[in-house]
C-alpha cells in the first residue's frame, strides 16, 4: 500500500486541481479520485483527524447550511459540501497520512512545484501572444478552457496580453496567481537543501520560470508576496547565487518594462483598486440588515460581486455565528505561521508555513480561500498539522 498510496495521492492532488469541472460520467475527475482516495483512507485504517481546527470547521459549515437555508439555496450548498469541502477535507486526511506514515512530502511539494511549473510556461506563452496554442494544449490533456473566445479575440486582434490577468492551466486568473505564488516558494526548499551546484542550477531555474510566469499572470498581491517571500528566503540562507539571480529578475524586468507605456505595463502600471473599495463600503450597508445570517447569494444579488475578502466572506457564507468559528481558525493559523523561530530553521515546515502564509494573505483580496473550501488550502494545512504533531527528520526529504 506504500507504493499505491503515495502514487494515488499525487493523481489525486493534480485531478483535484486541474480536472474540478471534467466529468467522467456523473461525476467529475475531482470528486471520482476523491472517492477512490476515501477508500483508500479507510482501507488504511486511518483514524480520521478532529482536532478543534476541524471541529471549528465544521461548526461554520452548519451555520452557512442555515444561511443557505434562509435564502432557499439549500441544493446549491450541498453541491458546494461534496464539490469542495469534502473533497478538501480528504486532501487534508491524505496529506497528514502522506507526511505522517510515510515520511513523504517530496510527492506534495513536486505535484505542486509541477502544477505550477506547467501553469507558469502557458501563462508566459499567453502573456507574449500565444493564447491559441495554450488552449491546443489544454485541449489535448483534457484540461478545462479558460475563458477560451477572450483568448483566440485577444490574440486575433493583436492586443497586448500584458493588459490582461492570465489564468495558465486554470479556469480563472486568481487561483493561477495563488499556485504560482505557492508553487515559486515551495520551489526554494529544494534549492536552499541541494547537494550540488547542479542540483541547485536546476531547481533555479525552475523557480525562474515559476516566478515570471507569476508576473506574467498579473495576480498583483501574488506576485508581490512571492518576490518577498523569495526575497526573504535568499537572505535567510544567505544564498549568494540565488540572490544574483534575484535581483537580475528584478532589475532586468524592471528595464524591460520601464520603455513600454502604462497600458503595456498592464494591471501593474497602478495599484490602486476602486472596484474593490466600493465593494467593501456596500458590504457594511448590507451586513446592517444581514449580520445575523450573512447570506452569500443575497451579498451578490445587492452588490453584484462576491466580497473579496476573507473575513466578508465569512460573513456571507456564515453569518455572524459562524463567523466566530472562522475567525478562530483564522487566528490559530497564523499564530502557526508566524512562529519566526521555524521561519528561519529553513525546515521543510518552514517553506510550507511560508507557502500558507502567502496563500492567506492573497485571500484577504479575493473570495478563493478556506473559507470556500478550496482545496489548497487544507492541503497545506494537512501537512502543517502532520510537522507540528510528528518528531520529523529534514534529511528524509530527497530532492527528486
Amino acid at each position: 500500500m506504500n507504493g499505491i498510496f503515495k502514487y494515488f495521492y499525487v493523481i489525486f492532488i493534480v485531478s483535484a486541481i486541474l480536472y474540478g469541472s471534467t466529468y467522467v460520467g456523473p461525476l467529475s475527475i475531482r470528486q471520482l479520485t476523491t472517492l477512490i482516495m476515501f477508500i483508500i483512507l479507510l482501507k488504511e485504517k486511518v483514524v480520521f483527524e478532529f482536532d478543534g481546527i476541524i471541529k471549528c470547521y465544521l461548526v461554520f459549515l452548519f451555520f452557512a447550511f442555515l444561511s443557505s437555508t434562509f435564502e432557499g439555496k439549500v441544493a446549491i450548498y450541498f453541491k458546494d459540501l461534496i464539490a469542495y469541502h469534502f473533497v478538501s477535507l480528504v486532501a487534508y486526511q491524505a496529506t497528514i497520512v502522506l507526511i505522517a506514515k510515510y515520511n513523504a512530502v517530496k510527492y506534495l511539494i513536486n505535484a505542486l512545484v509541477c502544477v505550477g511549473l506547467f501553469s507558469s510556461v502557458l501563462t508566459i506563452l499567453q502573456y507574449v501572444g500565444y493564447g491559441v496554442l495554450t488552449n491546443q494544449v489544454l485541449n489535448i490533456l483534457n484540461i478545462p478552457l479558460a475563458n477560451e473566445d477572450f483568448l483566440y479575440t485577444i490574440q486575433e486582434s493583436s492586443e497586448n496580453l500584458a493588459n490582461y490577468s492570465l489564468s495558465g492551466a486554470f479556469e480563472s486568473p486568481v487561483p493561477n496567481g495563488y499556485y504560482l505564488s505557492l508553487s515559486g516558494i515551495l520551489a526554494l526548499y529544494p534549492i536552499a537543501k541541494a547537494d550540488s551546484l547542479f542540483k541547485k542550477v536546476l531547481f533555479l531555474l525552475v523557480w525562474v520560470v515559476v516566478f515570471w510566469g507569476s508576473f506574467c499572470c498579473q495576480q498583483r498581491l501574488s506576485f508581490a508576496m512571492l518576490a518577498l517571500v523569495s526575497l526573504f528566503v535568499f537572505i535567510n540562507n544567505r544564498s549568494q547565487f540565488g540572490f544574483v539571480i534575484y535581483f537580475i529578475l528584478l532589475f532586468g524586468g524592471y528595464r524591460l518594462i520601464s520603455n513600454f507605456d502604462a497600458i503595456d505595463l498592464g494591471r501593474y502600471a497602478s495599484f490602486e483598486d476602486q472596484s474593490r473599495i466600493q465593494i467593501y463600503y456596500a458590504a457594511k450597508e448590507y451586513f446592517k440588515n444581514n449580520l445575523l445570517y450573512g447570506g452569500i447569494w443575497g451579498f451578490r444579488e445587492y452588490i453584484g460581486k462576491s466580497p473579496h475578502n476573507l473575513f466578508l466572506n465569512s460573513l456571507a457564507y456564515s453569518g455572524m455565528f459562524g463567523s466566530i468559528f472562522m475567525f478562530f481558525i483564522i487566528i490559530v493559523q497564523m499564530k502557526e505561521c508566524l512562529n519566526i523561530k521555524e521561519l528561519l530553521s529553513s525546515s521543510v515546515l518552514s517553506f510550507i508555513l511560508l507557502g500558507y502564509l502567502v496563500i492567506t494573505v492573497n485571500s484577504f483580496t479575493h473570495n478563493m480561500s478556506i473559507v470556500t473550501g478550496d482545496i489548497v488550502f487544507w492541503i497545506m494545512w494537512g501537512a502543517i498539522y502532520a510537522y507540528t504533531r510528528i518528531e520529523y527528520d529534514d534529511e528524509y526529504f530527497e530532492l527528486a
